[in-house]
């Protein structure tokens, strides 16, 4: 009896788990932008200037002022985007040369 109460119970919960997907559709997947953080994290400036206002901003603050790529999914209340990981863009690297290096001695 306590064996076909638990199947009946777990039965129901599968149901109204597949119920509840079906009723607000599927979680879209995670976007990937780019670009610069300003506003202590609140925006994100990607290309062609298109500005994406951040909702869980504490995740881009220690980034002020950098390039990262960020992946994204749409705010709940459709406003802005919700960020899931952050990765620094590398910055630009300068080589020079040394005209002591071995290369340049003959």
């Amino acid at each position: 009896m306590l064996l076909k109460l638990a199947l009946l119970g777990v039965l129901f919960m599968s149901l109204s788990a597949i119920a509840q997907e079906a009723k607000n559709g599927p979680t879209p997947r995670p976007a990937t932008i780019s670009g610069k953080v300003i506003d202590q994290g609140r925006l994100l400036i990607g290309e062609a200037d298109s500005h994406w206002f951040v909702s869980n901003f504490d995740l881009l603050k220690p980034f002020q002022g950098e390039q990262v790529t960020v992946q994204y999914r749409v705010a709940a209340d459709g406003r802005g985007i919700r960020i899931l990981s952050v990765i620094k863009a590398p910055s630009e690297t300068r080589y020079t040369s040394n005209l002591g290096d071995a290369a340049f001695r003959r």
